[in-house]
């Protein structure tokens, strides 16, 4: 049987997403199990039918196809995630959309091909990916590429992106004025659970609209008030 993928790669200022459709795919359907209904394969067998897709046709044509099959440092800290809805937007992570992250594709770059478990056991949350679901973004993406043989049953969405590296460096919070005086450390657990907030409101804010490629370039009313407030806090 063959299934069919679309990989995205969202960038971390808005330059464009960039996209790949693989509308070929063949594998064995030992690799393929079905969940009421609806077809699964594990992002590991995955990817590496992407990569042997790649691999054949002898070059690296775009930013994608050279994470896939190019060398480590290309791949370092990338992160997969899937959905059910080929949308990109903003609402990229409803939870109708089916939105999963799935880890690091470092760690998911296992070059092996794996028959997922079948039903009645659970879904490998991540790990399985789910066949796109059918509504009205479904239906006007399959008629773009309907004609060359995706079909909404068989078909795979794999997001790549970079998380910011601010996200990575929210613990220091936790060290915040660890040298003061045992005076204002009193005042410590108060002061990091507000910082923490704040800083959590903003950057899962700018983290959405970043992943969707929607990051402006003007100031965001919203985010300005909570930075101002987190630069207050931190010099308290």
């Amino acid at each position: 049987m063959a299934v069919s993928c679309t990989a995205i790669l969202i960038p971390l200022v808005h330059s464009g997403l960039q996209s790949r459709i693989f509308p070929y795919l063949k594998t064995s359907s030992s690799f393929i199990s079905n969940r009421s209904g609806i077809n699964s394969i594990l992002i590991g067998s995955l990817l590496t039918l992407l990569r042997q897709t790649v691999a054949l046709e002898g070059h690296e044509s775009d930013c994608i196809s050279e994470l896939l099959i190019g060398e480590q440092p290309i791949y370092e800290n990338i992160l997969v995630a899937t959905t059910r809805v080929p949308t990109f937007g903003i609402g990229l992570q409803e939870p109708v959309n089916g939105y999963r992250r799935l880890g690091s594709l470092r760690s998911l770059l296992d070059g092996q091909m794996v028959m997922p478990p079948p039903p009645p056991d659970p879904v490998i949350h991540d790990r399985e990916l789910l066949a796109m679901k059918d509504n009205s973004e479904t239906r006007n993406f399959l008629q773009s590429w309907g004609p060359i043989g995706v079909l909404c049953d068989t078909h795979f969405i794999v997001i790549f992106y970079k998380p910011p590296m601010a996200l990575a460096n929210m613990t220091h919070l936790f060290t915040l004025d660890s040298h003061s005086s045992s005076a204002s450390s009193n005042a410590l657990p108060v002061l990091c659970c507000k910082t923490l907030l704040l800083t959590s409101l903003m950057k899962i804010y700018e983290l959405g609209l970043a992943q969707s490629g929607a990051l402006m370039s003007h100031p965001i009313p919203g985010v300005s008030f909570l930075r101002q407030n987190l630069l207050h806090l931190q010099q308290l």
